[in-house]
């Protein structure tokens, strides 16, 4: 295992051909129904189909967020809408890419802006701090990379990349749906300098102790 991406030759009849058919398509529904029956709720199923039999790998929890209300916020009122895939909040440049040959131009903290993404972003993912994918859905690749890297993630978000422009700061506020424009917190006046207060002579909280006289016999 290197850790790289690979590219092997695949005949070309391969590049367009169902995995499945439809009775494997059934049959692999009928076991992610089995596995949401089982543990009570949706689950994100991972499988693989060898020599004609399909084997489920691992049944994860499937989070559902929920629809965010519209509205405002306390950002303001969005600037792009989505559904969470992943919680969390993140403050970064938006970075469009067309295509992964403009991978160098992703810096640490930014935001990626996409179409959806794919098995090449993934050397990308570590520098990132949100994803807003245009399509996809809770189970797609984007929130499933986004779980397992904890980055706040927004989907079918699908007016994102003709909104939002490249390299544009914004907050991606992914529990309630929206992405929004930083707004810049009001400065502070700066304080006064106290005037010190000088005395004109004795006063009688400053005069010192004395008796007081006794009255004559």
């Amino acid at each position: 295992m290197t850790g790289r991406m690979v590219r092997e030759p695949v005949f070309r009849e391969r590049v367009s051909a169902e995995l499945l058919d439809q009775k494997g398509l059934r049959r692999l529904s009928e076991l992610a129904m089995r596995a949401e029956r089982h543990f009570g709720h949706p689950r994100q199923v991972e499988w693989c189909e060898e020599r004609g039999r399909l084997f489920v790998l691992d049944a994860e929890p499937l989070p559902d967020y929920g629809i965010p209300p519209e509205g405002e916020s306390c950002h303001g009122k969005s600037l792009v809408r989505g559904i969470c895939a992943f919680r969390g909040s993140s403050k970064g440049r938006a970075r469009l890419l067309a295509s992964m040959s403009e991978s160098e131009r992703v810096g640490k903290g930014d935001i990626l802006v996409t179409r959806m993404t794919s098995a090449e972003m993934l050397p990308l993912m570590e520098r990132l701090s949100g994803i807003i994918a245009e399509e996809g859905s809770r189970s797609c690749h984007a929130a499933v990379l986004a779980r397992e890297f904890g980055l706040p993630c927004l989907v079918l978000a699908g007016s994102a990349s003709s909104v939002l422009r490249d390299d544009q700061e914004i907050i991606l506020n992914a529990a309630e749906g929206g992405v929004f424009m930083p707004v810049e917190e009001a400065r502070p006046e700066p304080a006064q300098p106290v005037q010190q207060f000088q005395p004109h002579g004795e006063t009688p909280f400053r005069q010192p102790y004395a008796p007081a006289a006794e009255p004559p016999p």
